[in-house]
């Protein structure tokens, strides 16, 4: 929910109901992913809906333009090549969990400009990743590792970010 608005996933399809009015809630704007396409979580953030999910024509992490309630639209896609589990925010960062068959992978994007994300990490992080999330605090990621039966998992993003810096640090000397 934000604002006057509630955001829900059904099947295929993004509902926009305004709830403005509890007594009688209204759809105000739909949009249409496709019969074969199941969202499987959704996140909301300023003007802009995260949702990953799975089948479809490939494209599974999506960026939704919400600022208009009654014609929602996409803003970005693409495919991760894996199926799609659940997403979180934490400030410009999109997480999005996997699970691949034989382990959970955990993805990282940089969506400052929802129109060029920047993978930031692909993989495990310490033998462990997480593809339920349950939340963000500051630097951690709570939730779980579903596909190697650990029940609850901590992650320390500053570690991403950090890795992120020293191979954009190493590629910069490495091409002057």
């Amino acid at each position: 929910v934000a604002g006057n608005y509630a955001y829900v996933k059904d099947g295929g399809d993004l509902q926009v109901i305004d709830v403005s009015n509890k007594n009688s809630p209204s759809i105000s704007g739909t949009l249409d992913f496709g019969a074969s396409v199941a969202m499987q979580d959704i996140r909301l953030a300023g003007k802009y809906a995260y949702i990953v999910a799975e089948g479809g024509s490939g494209s599974n992490v999506f960026i939704i333009d919400i600022s208009s309630p009654s014609s929602p639209a996409i803003a970005n896609s693409w495919d991760t090549g894996l199926s799609g589990n659940s997403l979180e925010l934490s400030g410009k960062y999109l997480f999005v969990g996997h699970d691949n068959g034989d382990g959970s992978i955990t993805i990282v994007y940089d969506v400052t400009d929802v129109y060029n994300p920047v993978m930031l990490y692909y993989g495990n992080l310490r033998g462990s990743s997480i593809n339920e999330f349950a939340a963000m605090g500051g630097r951690m990621a709570y939730g779980t590792d579903t596909a190697t039966q650990q029940e609850f998992v901590v992650l320390d993003i500053y570690s991403i970010q950090l890795a992120y810096l020293f191979r954009r640090n190493i590629f910069e000397l490495h091409h002057k």
